[in-house]
């Protein structure tokens, strides 16, 4: 099975893929960001001591989103493998336990 073509963003936008893993009693986030001719801008991880995959996933897109404004960029696309979280910071949806990340995010 082939995996979906990448979608570059508009010109003078970023897009940022983010995700969450699950290991043990711990768990690490990372995001790549690129800009619209598919140029890596930047990667960031972090290493979260808990385990709640959605909460993971919440916390990756504040990653996300947290590192495009600390580097001062203004039009950001965020991509996450999770539609609960998705739907949350585009305030269509409300997890009790995400909830904190997402209030981070806006």
């Amino acid at each position: 099975m082939a995996s979906p073509a990448w979608t570059p963003p508009p010109e003078d936008w970023i897009e940022i893929n983010c995700d969450a893993r699950v290991g043990g009693d711990s768990m690490c986030i990372a995001t790549l960001a690129r800009d619209h001719t598919g140029d890596v801008l930047w990667t960031a991880v972090s290493m979260l001591s808990f385990r709640d995959p959605l909460i993971g996933k919440a916390a990756a897109c504040h990653l996300a989103i947290d590192s495009a404004r600390l580097r001062s960029h203004n039009y950001v696309l965020v991509e996450s493998d999770s539609e609960i979280v998705i739907k949350a910071l585009k305030g269509l949806h409300s997890i009790w336990n995400i909830d904190n990340y997402v209030s981070l995010c806006n």
